[in-house]
């Protein structure tokens, strides 16, 4: 099972954008390209939502994230968006 930091990593090697959110989009808790930083603010609160747009700044895809008490990585990305590459990276390697 893919990982939030495998996501966040893929994005950022990939130049893509990415927003952290917990209710407004146009208020960001974070906005940019870092992997540290994009981890720290969708770590900061128990659910937050991220938004990935890729280099040419059209949307990648959606996120919301869990941040539970047990901690398990596994479980973070608690919904992710349908169609859309986020959904192709989360399902890449998965078998029919």
């Amino acid at each position: 099972m893919k990982t939030l930091s495998a996501l966040l990593k893929h994005c950022a090697d990939d130049g893509m954008t990415m927003v952290c959110y917990y209710d407004d989009p146009n208020d960001p808790d974070y906005k940019g390209t870092s992997q540290r930083e994009v981890q720290k603010a969708l770590e900061a609160c128990d659910e937050m939502r991220l938004i990935v747009l890729d280099a040419a700044g059209k949307r990648w895809g959606w996120a919301f994230i869990v941040n539970d008490a047990d901690g398990d990585p596994t479980e973070q990305i608690a919904d992710h968006s349908t169609n859309d590459g986020i959904d192709a990276w989360m399902n890449e390697g998965k078998s029919a």
